[in-house]
Formats: C-alpha cells, sequence, structure tokens
C-alpha cells in the first residue's frame, strides 16, 4: 500500500482503539508493553488490570533434543509482516558458519506458501528451508529444532515465544513489543533490523549443545 493509504489505515485503527478504551468497563492486556501502549491511546489507568499471556504447560512438555544435524525452527504464517524477511537474511550467515544447518518454517499457512517459496528462492538456500503447516498436536511444533528463533511480525503476541521456552529449547528473541520481558533471562535477547546479531546468536546456541 502507499504511504498516504497506510497512514489513513493507521489513524483510523488509532481511532478505534481510542473509541474502544472509552467504552471498555475493563482492559486485560497481555503485558507492560500493552499495558502502555494503553495508556498511550486513551485508556483509563483505573481500567487496566494486566493478565499475562497464558499457556497451558500440559501442552508444551519439554522433549529430548534431535541428534540430527543442526536446526532452528521459527513460527509463524510466512506472510509479508511475519518477521520471514529478516530471519532469512539472518539464516544465510547461520549456514555460511555452520553448514548443513536446516530452518524449520512451521505454521506456514496455504494463503503465503507461494511468498515464502519466492523469498527462499531469493536467498538460494534451497533445500536447506523446509516448510511445515502447523502441527495438530502442539508438541511437535517446535521440536524438530535445536534453537528457536522468535522473529516476530508487529502485532503478535508473546504465546509462540512462551511456547518455544515451555517446550525446552533454546531461544533467540528479537526484540520487538513485548519479547524482551516476555523472555527475561530464559533465552537471548537481539536487537531488531540486525540480521548479523541474530545470525551470531543462532550459531553460538548450536555451537553450545
Amino acid at each position: 500500500l502507499s504511504p498516504a493509504v497506510r497512514l489513513v489505515l493507521r489513524r483510523f485503527r488509532a481511532s478505534v482503539a481510542r473509541t474502544g478504551y472509552r467504552e471498555a468497563g475493563l482492559i486485560a492486556p497481555l503485558s507492560a508493553y500493552h499495558h502502555g501502549w494503553a495508556l498511550r491511546h486513551g485508556a483509563q489507568a483505573d481500567r487496566l488490570v494486566q493478565v499475562p499471556a497464558g499457556v497451558d504447560p500440559s501442552e508444551y512438555p519439554g522433549a529430548a533434543e534431535s541428534k540430527g544435524d543442526p536446526a532452528v525452527v521459527w513460527a509463524g504464517s510466512g506472510g509479508p509482516d511475519s518477521g520471514l524477511t529478516p530471519l532469512l537474511a539472518a539464516f544465510e550467515q547461520v549456514v555460511a558458519a555452520v553448514p548443513g544447518t536446516v530452518l524449520h518454517l512451521v505454521g506456514v499457512t496455504a494463503t503465503h506458501e507461494d511468498h515464502c517459496a519466492e523469498q527462499i528462492e531469493r536467498t538460494g538456500l534451497g533445500r536447506a528451508v523446509r516448510l511445515h503447516p502447523l502441527p495438530a498436536d502442539p508438541r511437535d511444533r517446535y521440536t524438530a529444532g535445536h534453537v528457536v528463533a522468535h522473529v516476530p511480525g508487529p502485532s503478535d503476541p508473546p504465546y509462540r515465544l512462551i511456547e518455544a521456552m515451555m517446550s525446552g529449547r533454546a531461544v533467540v528473541g528479537v526484540d520487538i513489543g513485548p519479547a524482551a520481558e516476555t523472555l527475561g533471562d530464559a533465552g537471548v535477547l537481539v536487537q531488531p533490523d540486525d540480521p548479523a546479531e541474530l545470525a551470531i546468536a543462532i550459531v553460538d546456541l548450536l555451537r553450545a549443545p
């Protein structure tokens, strides 16, 4: 979309948010990040009750690591705003440093398969990247990898990050939205828009069993 159309849509969404906050009797943000966002858009502080994102731990039991080739897992729809582009830029550097590493893209929707294929073809990664639909069993979402790269889209809630930590995998999270407060000291946090830093963090974890 053109910059002008994006500006109109942003203003429209902000107006809808402000209207909703004025009418709501109770607002339950998922994190301190979302709490601050609500305050900036007109929510009254006395109506805010922070309720952290919850994930059922029984659905993500820790699983033994694979004995196969080094592997990275990323979960997302695979769309243009899903975080896929910076991930692939980082993975090119990962493969150069650790040959044979495989990237599993889990949860790619049928709508975005073509977009994913185009992005992968541009990088020349070929068979090093594998696309998977969202598994019916949540326990199978992250177990294919040794490291989970949490590179979210700009509006993604923190559920995937929590799921990855519960699955017992090493996690690299990009500092977008509530990622920092959700990850805490349970993983490695890197700055957004820096594929080189993301690649270094992933390689360090792959080399440190």
